[in-house]
């Protein structure tokens, strides 16, 4: 048998969690066994990456990081800042998640139904930031009794043990947005300086910035011209989605002729994808070259798209 000395215990400033490193390095840093500065630093880059499946480049930076503020005295950060959030609440089991930082963006992550929302509505029921809150709802999973419900179980915790809880304060300093789809998003989030500003908003929340775009940036109604072989878009979208520019062309239209921008673009409809040209309209249409894809069933009520078999 073979007795070693205990793992020496670490002072708090040493806890790579005080360094400015991203809270997904450190939850890997932290599940590989490496706690402290020394830690990092007693092993070498290759070592740390095998073992912590960070990417070697992102090793040798977090590297870099530590030795350069080391060297420039930096003391990390005190106790009392490493155990309390910037965000405070008034629940002490959320600030044991320690992430909620003032200025810092936290992204929740996970499966449907593992409690995301619910983790960000017990943060908001539960915050105590001496302003608002804003709360950007993209799948519809905000409702008034899912919340109100979390607000009564939340005020029940804290009258039973006798901590003041105004329900009042907390519904009225919340501020909602409903944004369907990508482009309701964009506009939302180019309001949020000029709400924060006018409301004090401490705390911002969006749930989910994925679900508008989880298969493309748009999701749109068109009007089928069997009589045209160009897609159009209006100019906002493709300004936003990015298209390349193919060159200028010159539209012919029933009353005039006039020169417009070549845009290309790839159109999904279910799963078949076609890459597709585009030029700016006020609306959305499809023409001849896309139906080509496809076989077609028409009544009087239905249009409807069916793949063609290989």
């Amino acid at each position: 048998m073979e007795l070693k000395p205990a793992r020496r215990s670490y002072i708090l400033s040493e806890d790579i969690s005080s360094f400015p490193i991203s809270s997904r390095h450190c939850g890997c840093l932290y599940s590989s066994g490496y706690l402290t500065v020394e830690d990092i630093l007693e092993n070498s880059p290759v070592e740390i990456s095998n073992k912590s499946k960070i990417p070697l480049k992102e090793v040798k930076a977090i590297i870099e990081t530590i030795t350069q503020l080391k060297n420039s005295n930096f003391k990390g950060v005190s106790l009392n800042e490493l155990f309390e959030p910037s965000i405070v609440t008034i629940f002490p089991p959320l600030n044991l998640l320690r992430n909620f930082r003032r200025r810092g963006i936290l992204e929740v992550f996970g499966a449907s139904g593992t409690g995301k929302t619910q983790l960000v509505m017990q943060l908001l029921t539960n915050v105590d930031n001496n302003g608002s809150s804003l709360y950007i709802d993209t799948d519809g999973a905000f409702t008034s009794p899912r919340f109100h419900e979390i607000q009564h179980e939340a005020s029940n915790y804290y009258h039973s043990n006798n901590i003041e809880y105004d329900t009042n304060k907390v519904k009225n300093s919340l501020r909602y947005i409903r944004a369907t789809t990508y482009t309701e998003l964009v506009c939302a989030l180019k309001r949020v300086p000029e709400i924060m500003k006018k409301h004090n908003v401490k705390l911002l929340i969006v749930d989910s910035v994925a679900s508008p775009i989880h298969q493309v940036a748009y999701r749109e109604q068109f009007l089928v011209d069997s009589g045209s072989d160009v897609v159009t878009c209006r100019p906002h979208i493709i300004e936003e989605l990015g298209l390349p520019l193919i060159t200028k062309i010159k539209s012919h239209g029933i009353h005039s002729t006039v020169t417009t921008n070549l845009y290309k673009g790839v159109l999904s409809l279910g799963n078949t994808s076609i890459e597709v040209e585009i030029i700016p309209q006020h609306h959305e249409s499809i023409g001849s070259n896309v139906m080509s894809h496809f076989n077609h069933y028409i009544t009087g009520q239905n249009h409807i798209w069916l793949e063609k078999s290989l």
